[in-house]
Formats: structure tokens, sequence, C-alpha cells
């Protein structure tokens, strides 16, 4: 698994995202202002039925992690009434 980010966009790992059993990773991009998120997560093949459950509850508490406020900015609109 190999996540490639050319040396002038200053990725920073998230390893807060960095959970056992999965191979991960995922990193943060200050783009124009904003924070992007990009991740690669690898799944062997030929993994029995409980090791792909294992993986999809591993993969579950990332996301659950990612959709985090620490991670969602929701803009907030100010209108005038």
């Amino acid at each position: 698994m190999l996540l490639y980010v050319r040396d002038e966009l200053n990725a920073v790992h998230l390893n807060q995202l960095d959970i056992q059993g999965i191979e991960s990773i995922f990193v943060k991009i200050a783009c124009n202002n904003t924070n992007i998120i990009f991740g690669v997560c690898y799944r062997p093949p030929g993994q029995t039925a409980d090791q792909v459950n294992t993986f999809l509850e591993n993969l579950n508490e990332q996301l659950t992690i990612l959709y985090s406020p620490q991670y969602l900015y929701y803009p907030k609109f100010i209108t005038g009434d």
C-alpha cells in the first residue's frame, strides 16, 4: 500500500485514524484555505468471511472517527433577518 504526496503539499499524517487490524494511511493536506483528507485502505484478497467482517468493523471505526466534528467542517451561513 502506498500513498504518494508531493513534498510541496505538506501532508500531515493522521495517526488518530491508524486502527489495529487494518492496513491504511490517512493524510490531511491544506489547499486553498481548505483541509482535504485523503486515505488508502487495503484488504488482502482471499480472506475468510470472519476476516472480511473484522476488516469492515475496523473500517467503520475509522470512518466514525473521520466523520467526527474534529475532521468535518460545516460552514455556517449568516443571513440577514
